[in-house]
């Protein structure tokens, strides 16, 4: 229904020579409008779903997952964001067949963000978890087909066409299965498998080592996939920047983490966080 009424309306508008968003400025306030929805629904259901084990076992309020949503999404879309925002905007459907109507396409992209909103909305209302990423491509590929017909999308692997974001989504699962298995095998050799009491001293011994896994990991990736200015280091430097970045967290998590962790959950003090 979006993809319809996009290129429905965008027919009417006769397209500038040059592309200058300031000549239509309903336009502009359309598309934000629709980006809040969607934003909005993505808090309300996918981080929702990212958050819900976290919260469920206590291990955070609600209060507490909603500012670090709003923290590390940012940080998250700012550090690793371009590349999956690269293929959603360009590699899936010919935005070259738009070279003549710019407005058409971008009116079309706005209304993915308005039926992929919606449907999320209604899902949430609904009580359903479902991905905005599978929304969001849905809506991208019923704008190219509405416009141009089935040729009007790249279907195929290469370029990063529909086929190889399809696959991804059977590959995802599998491989967060692995590596989630994995993590809860080493929990579980490294500190489940003793005595409460020698498996409490062991969490904290492990503590720093899972601390510098995550971070280095995380920074890894920005440096060699997510930042764009960083992609130009060469993969060795970036490897051992991001190396140097997780052993910096994991000191950090050895002198502060361990002390308050001991502090707070061991001796069972009454103290801040900070």
């Amino acid at each position: 229904m979006a993809s319809t009424l996009a290129c429905g309306t965008a027919i009417m508008v006769e397209s500038p020579e040059n592309g200058i968003p300031g000549l239509y400025t309903g336009m502009i306030v359309w598309a934000f409008a629709w980006a809040f929805l969607d934003a909005f629904t993505i808090g309300a259901n996918d981080v929702a779903n990212a958050f819900a084990n976290s919260v469920g076992a206590g291990t955070v309020t609600h209060f507490q997952a909603c500012c670090l949503a709003c923290v590390f999404e940012l940080i998250g879309v700012v550090a690793l964001g371009s590349a999956v925002t690269d293929t959603i905007r360009k590699k899936m459907v010919k935005v070259d067949w738009f070279e003549q109507d710019p407005y058409v396409l971008a009116l079309g992209m706005s209304c993915v963000n308005l039926g992929s909103g919606l449907w999320v909305f209604a899902a949430t209302m609904l009580t359903m978890p479902v991905s905005t990423t599978h929304a969001v491509v849905g809506a991208v590929l019923g704008v190219g087909i509405a416009a141009w017909g089935p040729g009007g999308v790249n279907w195929g692997w290469e370029g990063s066409g529909f086929a190889s974001v399809a696959g991804s989504w059977v590959i995802s699962p599998v491989g967060a299965g692995c590596v989630a298995a994995l993590i809860y095998l080493s929990v579980k050799y490294l500190v489940l498998s003793f005595d409460p009491e020698v498996a409490q001293q062991r969490t904290l011994r492990f503590l720093p080592v899972y601390s510098f896994l995550t971070f280095g990991i995380i920074a890894g990736f920005m440096f060699v996939k997510g930042i764009p200015a960083l992609k130009k280091l060469d993969i060795g430097v970036a490897l051992g920047i991001a190396v140097a970045i997780g052993v910096f967290f994991g000191i950090l998590a050895q002198l502060f983490v361990v002390p308050w962790t001991r502090r707070s959950i061991l001796d069972n003090e009454n103290i801040p966080f900070w």
